[in-house]
């Protein structure tokens, strides 16, 4: 008896599951955002993930207005003078 499709990949490899983690960061908190990691961590492994990934600004912690608003057309937004 062959093993089903869900159980095997290319037919030797266990199946592996991700759990892709898209959390907001606690804005300009970076204690407070770390501290959700491993509660996201357990719910993805309570879930069957066997590999958890957050995404690269998952704990960004940096107000993104500093990110190119600052260009010479906008600056005069912002300024307070």
């Amino acid at each position: 008896m062959s093993p089903s499709p869900a159980s095997k990949i290319l037919d030797s490899l266990p199946t592996v599951n991700v759990a892709i983690v898209q959390t907001a960061p606690v804005f300009l908190d970076r204690e407070r955002t770390v501290d959700k990691a491993p509660l996201k961590i357990d719910e993805g492994g309570a879930n069957g993930a066997n590999i958890i990934v957050f995404s690269e600004a998952g704990i960004s912690c940096h107000p993104v207005w500093g990110e190119g608003w600052e260009t010479i057309r906008g600056a005069g937004r912002f300024n307070a003078d």
